[in-house]
């Protein structure tokens, strides 16, 4: 597996070979498409079997993020489905990222060891702000998470559909400001409160 990046004209790439866990074991990269550019133009690529590079000037350090409970790798360990889903950077050394193979697990790193937060429901989404937190979104709640302080936020009053509401997307542009693709529908969330947003009915597919 290769990560490609093009810059004055020419085709540079960066071989993903294998990273060690903390048990010695060397775990495979595999192939990814999660990639998040932080305002400082690092590159952040998160992986099938739970690694993550940092990249800077088409440089990649590699890290084992997400292991076994053994320490060993996700993969040869029988977790098939653990991998890296979204990554999002709020500093320079603050990282989230998502690990839909734990339930939509969140984990979050801020310069030292990666650790799990616990949230009362499935993650599958990220957006957040350079220097604020995140926001973090599943199939029917969402939560705003600053480091591993989980406070869980409110749904729109009045929304049903024949399986419960369908959160599709998440995107805001500020940290009092955040936007919600919510069983079809777009919702604004601002201050506190709730408005929705004139589209035509169940159009909306995502956000972000």
């Amino acid at each position: 597996w290769y990560l490609l990046r093009y810059a004055g004209g020419q085709l540079h790439w960066e071989k993903w070979d294998l990273i060690g866990a903390s048990s010695g074991f060397e775990c495979q990269t595999a192939g990814r498409h999660t990639i998040h550019v932080d305002p400082n133009g690092v590159v952040y690529v998160g992986t099938d079997y739970g690694a993550i590079a940092t990249c800077v000037g088409g440089v990649c350090t590699w890290e084992q993020a997400i292991e076994s409970d053994s320490g060993g790798c996700p993969y040869d360990d029988g977790d098939f489905s653990t991998g890296i889903d979204d990554i999002f950077a709020t500093g320079s050394s603050k990282l989230y990222a998502l690990d839909p193979g734990n339930s939509g697990g969140l984990y979050y790193k801020n310069g030292g060891d990666w650790v799990a937060v616990p949230l009362a429901h499935h993650a599958s989404r990220i957006v957040g702000f350079w220097g604020g937190p995140v926001y973090v979104a599943g199939y029917d709640a969402w939560s705003k998470v600053d480091g591993t302080q989980v406070t869980p936020m409110p749904m729109p009053s009045g929304i049903s559909s024949v399986n419960g509401p369908q959160i599709r997307g998440i995107w805001g542009p500020d940290s009092n400001t955040v936007y919600l693709a919510i069983s079809g529908d777009l919702y604004k969330y601002s201050g506190g409160g709730w408005t929705e947003i004139d589209t035509p009915s169940g159009s909306v597919k995502g956000i972000g």
